[in-house]
């Protein structure tokens, strides 16, 4: 991550991004290209074949190249580990708990709202859901930016699927119409360990 603000108090800012760039193979034209990034819009990015220059916000960030990894993992009622690419899930069906845990890397879904197969795959664009708390749909998309998630974050984003409904937005929020309730007797708890 550096830092836009202190980049262009910098007297010579070609030279400080020719010094850090270098260093991850940047030809010298993409090192003059990637100063054009300090006043271009988030999102923009140069890239070579094993690297990638992202301006996001208030930084630009130097992250690898990802290349599709995996179309989608099938999760069956008796699985209870899974793994996966950047993480691994681990699945057990309980009974309803007293208190919930409040982290984004731990889903409790009401049990009985869910049909097997599970399907866990990357985020596609048009994809859409009703976050925790809310009625109305909203795209991935959309709920990315109004959380301020990173590019980077956003393409290793994965969901969980019931029956064609994202039930969960992995590490980020659960679908408000899997939630449990004061009916809620048995409940799907999946934890998600980050690699």
């Amino acid at each position: 991550f550096i830092s836009l603000k202190l980049l262009q108090k910098q007297i010579s800012v070609s030279t400080i991004l020719f010094e850090i760039l270098q260093d991850f193979n940047f030809s010298a034209a993409q090192i003059i290209e990637s100063e054009k990034l300090l006043q271009s819009n988030s999102g923009k990015y140069i890239e070579n074949e094993k690297f990638r220059v992202i301006k996001d916000r208030d930084f630009l960030i130097i992250t690898e190249v990802f290349a599709e990894k995996s179309t989608a993992i099938l999760i069956n009622e008796n699985d209870i580990n899974i793994k996966g690419i950047d993480f691994d899930l681990k699945i057990n069906p309980i009974e309803k708990p007293s208190e919930m845990d409040c982290s984004n890397s731990i889903a409790v879904l009401d049990f009985e709202k869910i049909e097997f197969p599970l399907l866990l795959r990357p985020v596609k664009v048009g994809d859409y859901f009703y976050p925790l708390g809310m009625t109305k749909k909203k795209k991935i998309s959309r709920f990315f930016i109004d959380n301020k998630i990173s590019k980077i974050d956003k393409e290793k984003a994965w969901v969980l699927e019931s029956n064609k409904k994202i039930i969960w937005v992995v590490n980020y929020r659960i679908d408000n119409r899997f939630k449990t309730t004061s009916v809620t007797i048995k409940c799907l708890k999946i934890k998600c360990n980050n690699k």
